[in-house]
């Protein structure tokens, strides 16, 4: 007995349409579970902070010949020596593993009013600092001394409230929190005597993303190196921690950290859009003793292929010119030995004629 096509394609499209169905009842129940696993603080979309620059919107390194890298990098050495001013956004990520930002101006004002904003200058000293009053970008000047160098931390701390987010009965405190790693640099300035990468301080952010190398020392990564990173919860490494790694072109990658609480991970770049590229890194934990959910972000530019190919453009030109003169040293070199030659053939007959 054959089977009906036509009972088939029904049967596809009703599966189809139920997992279409089924699809925001998964997304709504993707929460936190015991230990470092969660992702996402199903919140009203309230599930994640995390700092932005000007910069991030545009290409680190444009799509420019070696002479437009020269005279961008020199732009941005003459900018450097000016306050940043990062935003702070919040949203949350949807299944397309993109970022979605959140506009709604009662959780500006409860950002504005809640959030603890602190500073960890480069000679380490951790200071508060607050939102610029102007404007309601949720933005802040970075940094207050412009004569010191060196790389700045930048980190926030929102305690959101109580809620029953994984519907066990019991309310939690949620907490989230956003770091930025920003690096100032001013042409008369003076270098700044201690290095970080880590507040290192549990009442400020109890949640940190950084890096392993406590002599780190940029505000970017470079594409198709590796790094080691490391998550600490109350100023100590998180064990067996799940780092989600979104990319601003929309790539995911979910990695786990060890008993150190350190895991590898190596940057890839954007071949479109210029190379453009931006990281978030998010880690969150269900601290089950304390009853309290945490989710820290930390944000990073990624410093893509343009550069690359400057360089691989400098190695043909230098191929080039080395082929040429390689090939112009054996045309001269054949070019005397031919002169040699008849020289040699005159001399030669030159004698000849004589003796006869």
């Amino acid at each position: 007995m054959g089977i009906n096509q036509g009972n088939i394609k029904i049967f596809i499209r009703t599966l189809v349409a139920l997992g279409l169905l089924s699809s925001p009842l998964i997304y709504l129940s993707y929460g936190f579970s015991n230990g470092a696993k969660a992702f996402v603080v199903p919140n009203e979309g309230f599930g994640l902070l995390w700092w932005e620059i000007d910069s991030d919107t545009e290409s680190d390194e444009p799509m420019f010949d070696w002479k437009g890298i020269r005279k961008e990098r020199l732009k941005q050495l003459i900018d450097r020596g000016k306050a940043m001013s990062p935003r702070l956004r919040w949203g949350d990520i949807l299944r397309a593993d993109t970022l979605r930002r959140h506009d709604a101006e009662p959780k500006r004002r409860m950002i504005r009013d809640a959030a603890d904003i602190w500073v960890r200058d480069a000679d380490g000293r951790i200071s508060r600092t607050f939102f610029n009053p102007v404007g309601d970008n949720l933005s802040v000047n970075i940094p207050n001394d412009l004569e010191l160098n060196g790389l700045y931390l930048l980190g926030v701390h929102l305690d959101v409230g109580e809620m029953d987010i994984d519907l066990d009965g019991a309310a939690e405190r949620i907490h989230l929190s956003a770091k930025r790693l920003l690096y100032h640099r001013k042409a008369t300035g003076h270098q700044g005597n201690e290095r970080g990468v880590f507040f290192n301080d549990p009442d400020k952010l109890p949640l940190e993303i950084g890096f392993s190398d406590p002599w780190f020392r940029r505000d970017y990564q470079r594409a198709y190196r590796e790094y080691g990173m490391k998550v600490l919860y109350q100023g100590k490494p998180l064990k067996d921690a799940e780092v989600h790694i979104i990319s601003g072109s929309g790539w995911r990658k979910t990695v786990h950290a060890d008993s150190a609480g350190e895991f590898l991970i190596t940057p890839f770049g954007n071949m479109e859009d210029d190379g453009r590229e931006e990281y978030l890194y998010v880690a969150c934990y269900h601290d089950v003793s304390r009853r309290a959910y945490h989710c820290a972000t930390l944000a990073m530019n990624i410093r893509t292929y343009p550069e690359w190919l400057s360089r691989s453009h400098g190695f043909m030109l230098w191929t080039i010119l080395g082929t040429g003169l390689s090939v112009l040293i054996i045309i001269m070199g054949i070019w005397r030995k031919k002169k040699h030659t008849r020289e040699a053939i005159l001399k030669f007959e030159n004698q000849r004629i004589k003796k006869g």
